[in-house]
């Protein structure tokens, strides 16, 4: 059987998803389709807008025949280590034939080939240029656009569209592991990654589609944008208390965790992310009580993004600390697989998953609390989130993997 592997967040799952699921089948024949889903907690260092469980759901009911879990450490990392993890799930598993991933302005892949080339080497005019632009205190993004710049890549603002960095990374994982797994990418349809409204295409960015759910707007007016098989489950979730999860609702938990470490005189620079900068100014403002989003804007400077400042809240939050992620890395980043839920044509693959995975798949975290520790306490904080509506919340352990 041919399967083939999507990287995904679905934050939230929309019409552009299901494409690409839909691709992967029909056009690319694939038997089955896995997807390597980041958790309750997702790049841009936020909560997802849905829980893991409803999204993997949503991706069943749109195709896909296996979901599995990325671990929050990296699920929550910049974009060099989120590929690094996903694409060594990929790996573990043993079954995984092709990498599909969305791209922008860009159909193949020879150029991104050649800027993971340029990434991988480094090549000395790269990295000095990198280096000059990070000493005058651009953001790392902007340096690298200015690298790439230098390096002879005649369009770099294409090639630094989230995407097409991410695909750039997929690629350079897949080099340096020296993976059989056949990479191919799928250009993108409809509003550009970051529009912020929907244009009227039916393909509209996550970014506009959070939005429109976190300002509490109805089904009807999100309807355009969806799976019609997802509407009934969007319609349930959207008039449930606390189901949809913004990034304010973090903001007690976060403001409680830095008063407690600015009280113990904690260093901040032990957490993932966290540059002597970011620590020396979170101490000086740990005690100002403010939203997440406020404190978000309180530490943004022209030399980090918004989303390293929200990465760097969000891993002081949950307690990712450098030493864990490195920990994580010398065992090649995935200790495990995280089944999260599966189709009837999934399980078809389960038994060559369980002969041919380098590390254990995993349904059920209780026997595993130790190796899933830090992604128990971070799914449990995001249940907690969701408290307080009239309803019991179930915590991590109690949830049921999503069988379809």
């Amino acid at each position: 059987m041919k399967t083939t592997a999507i990287i995904a967040e679905f934050n939230p799952f929309h019409n552009g998803h299901a494409h690409l699921i839909r691709h992967a089948k029909e056009d690319l024949s694939s038997d089955l389709v896995l997807i390597i889903m980041s958790g309750n907690f997702v790049q841009r260092g936020e909560p997802a807008v849905f829980d893991k469980f409803q999204r993997t759901l949503m991706a069943l009911s749109c195709g896909a025949d296996l979901v599995f879990e990325l671990p929050a450490v990296f699920a929550t990392s910049a974009a060099r280590e989120f590929a690094m993890a996903s694409v060594a799930l990929a790996d573990k598993t043993g079954v995984v034939d092709q990498l599909l991933f969305g791209t922008e302005g860009i159909g193949e892949l020879s150029l991104l080939s050649s800027m993971a080339d340029t990434l991988l080497q480094e090549a000395p005019h790269y990295r000095e240029a990198l280096q000059a632009s990070l000493r005058k205190g651009e953001s790392f993004p902007l340096a690298r656009e200015r690298a790439l710049l230098a390096s002879g890549f005649s369009n770099p603002g294409l090639l630094s569209m989230p995407n097409n960095i991410l695909a750039s990374e997929y690629l350079r994982a897949l080099k340096l592991r020296h993976s059989s797994i056949k990479p191919l990418c799928l250009l993108r349809k409809g509003d550009g990654y970051r529009a912020q409204d929907p244009s009227g295409s039916p393909f509209a960015s996550a970014t506009a589609l959070r939005r429109l759910i976190l300002s509490g707007d109805s089904p009807e007016a999100l309807s355009a944008y969806l799976p019609e098989c997802l509407l009934p489950q969007y319609r349930k979730l959207l008039s449930t208390p606390g189901a949809a999860v913004s990034p304010e609702a973090l903001s007690s938990m976060l403001t409680e965790r830095l008063l407690r470490l600015a009280a113990s005189g904690s260093d901040f620079s032990e957490f993932l992310d966290v540059s002597p900068e970011i620590a020396h100014r979170l101490s000086r403002s740990a005690e100002q009580l403010m939203s997440f989003s406020e404190r978000v804007e309180s530490l943004w400077t022209k030399q980090y993004t918004r989303s390293r400042i929200s990465r760097v809240l969000l891993h002081i939050l949950l307690g990712f600390t450098k030493d864990m992620a490195d920990g994580l890395k010398q065992e090649d980043y995935i200790p495990c697989l995280r089944l999260l839920g599966f189709s009837k044509a999934g399980s078809v693959l389960l038994p060559a998953l369980k002969k041919n995975a380098s590390v254990p798949v995993i349904t059920r975290p209780a026997p595993f609390r130790q190796v899933l520790a830090a992604d128990i306490l971070a799914s449990n904080l995001y249940y907690g989130v969701q408290t307080g509506h009239g309803s019991r919340i179930p915590n991590e352990y109690e949830r049921q993997i999503v069988i379809l």
